[in-house]
């Protein structure tokens, strides 16, 4: 009897002991898992951190290109500023001839001719002379006298209204027209 009571003690402990080993192993499963699970989060964090501080990086470069492409803008501009001659001259300087007048006429009746034999001045403005001044940035008069020429006679006309009869109307009206500014 007592040798089966040695036995069944001994078969309890070793149930125990078996029981033990599976607590731990499972124990250290679930600490494994954790483990792992953790590892990944922080994974996931850095790869988060880095992906925000590229970004972060990449706005400051756009900022930068930014910055730079507006100092290269306001040097441009600058520049255009002071070789512009209407900054050097004051607006009574911006004046043209008669004889200028006359050579834009004919190139007018020139480049018209086809189309419309008596262009409006807004005709005129529009397809002649804003495409032969929007390179300099400057005004017909400033391109015709880059240094300037004294205004004395101002003029003021319909824009719808007829060029050529325009500049017929100033020679009529004026004797000097080939010399009046």
């Amino acid at each position: 009897e007592a040798l089966r009571e040695e036995e069944v003690r001994r078969k309890e402990q070793a149930q125990r002991q078996e029981a033990q080993r599976i607590e731990e192993a499972r124990r250290e499963a679930e600490e494994q898992e954790a483990l792992r699970e953790e590892e990944a989060r922080r994974k996931a964090q850095r790869q988060e951190a880095q992906r925000i501080e590229e970004a972060r990086r990449e706005a400051e470069e756009q900022e930068a290109l930014r910055e730079e492409e507006a100092r290269r803008e306001a040097q441009r501009q600058q520049a255009i500023f002071v070789r512009n001659p209407m900054n050097q001259n004051t607006a009574s300087d911006w004046g043209i001839c008669g004889r200028q007048l006359n050579g834009l006429s004919h190139d007018v009746q020139s480049q018209f001719r086809a189309d419309r034999a008596n262009p409006s001045v807004d005709s005129v403005v529009t397809e002649y002379i804003i495409p032969k001044c929007t390179t300099e940035s400057v005004s017909y008069a400033v391109l015709m006298n880059p240094q300037g020429l004294k205004c004395v006679t101002f003029v003021s006309h319909a824009w719808f209204g007829s060029f050529l009869g325009l500049i017929d109307g100033l020679q009529q009206c004026y004797e000097d027209f080939e010399t009046r500014v």
